[in-house]
């Protein structure tokens, strides 16, 4: 039973309030005492302290991209794809991802064996600012209240802007909340594995937007099935989303391969 509900039932049985026959209100004054007990509703107070500071990565060209990655770009249909799709130094043959699964298609895709000289040039300029701006991200100097925060374990938690790292892998077992203005910034960096569990959502609030998201990860990526993801992700090693994950944000790739399964990014 609700709080209000308890009181209502002490206030009757104490004969503070009167009901009549039929089911009626007996009296404006009840509903004054009723809507005076109501439960106020409060708002979610965020775990670590914001930084209004902090500027977005500037991703250049790299930023028309939903998907890079080095090696190969590995696909169980059908995924959807919004934004290009880019690999390099590996070539079209290293990707399985069909082009009805990337909006726009074809002409979306670019490849390192590109043979077109606009083409080829878009894609290497576009794989230098990726690999720029994860530079740019390990170099960003985190906030003192935000290094090594529960041990990197990340569920349940609501977080301000700001910069933040650990020299550890980090877990997300449960949903997270990343909240602020629609001019905040975070900055996640993260020396091991990011791992995001099965069912859960990382969302926000108060404005914010996923263009201002940014996770740079030292060893792999995985989130697992049915989880929803935001930020752009720049992994060192292997990206991988189990079946009907999904990314509002980019999937990036610097060294190694990206594995889909019945995926949905979103370029923000």
């Amino acid at each position: 039973m609700k709080k209000s509900g308890i009181v209502v039932s002490l206030l009757l049985g104490f004969g503070l309030l009167s009901v009549t026959s039929c089911g009626k209100s007996t009296s404006s004054a009840n509903k004054a005492v009723i809507d005076a007990i109501e439960v106020p509703k409060t708002e979610t107070k965020a775990d670590t302290t914001a930084n209004h500071n902090v500027k977005a990565v500037n991703l250049r060209q790299a930023e028309n991209f939903a998907v890079f990655a080095n090696t190969s770009i590995l696909s169980v249909p059908s995924s959807t794809i919004t934004g290009k799709v880019g690999l390099r130094p590996g070539i079209r043959s290293q990707i399985t991802l069909d082009p009805t699964e990337v909006v726009g298609g074809l002409p979306e895709i670019y490849a390192g064996d590109d043979r077109d000289v606009g083409a080829a040039a878009f894609i290497m300029q576009a794989k230098i600012d990726m690999i720029n701006a994860y530079n740019e991200e390990e170099r960003t100097v985190a906030d003192a209240d935000k290094i090594g925060l529960w041990n990197g374990n990340l569920g349940n938690k609501v977080l301000a802007a700001g910069v933040y790292e650990w020299k550890s892998r980090v877990t997300i077992p449960l949903d997270l909340k990343l909240e602020g203005n629609e001019t905040d910034v975070w900055i996640f960096k993260v020396t091991g594995q990011l791992r995001v569990g099965t069912d859960v959502h990382v969302t926000l609030s108060g404005g914010a937007k996923a263009s201002n998201v940014f996770w740079q990860v030292g060893d792999d990526v995985l989130i697992r099935a049915r989880s929803s993801m935001v930020g752009t992700i720049i992994s060192q090693q292997t990206f991988e989303m189990k079946e009907q994950a999904s990314l509002v944000g980019r999937a990036f790739v610097k060294n190694d391969k990206l594995v889909l399964n019945k995926n949905t990014i979103t370029k923000p």
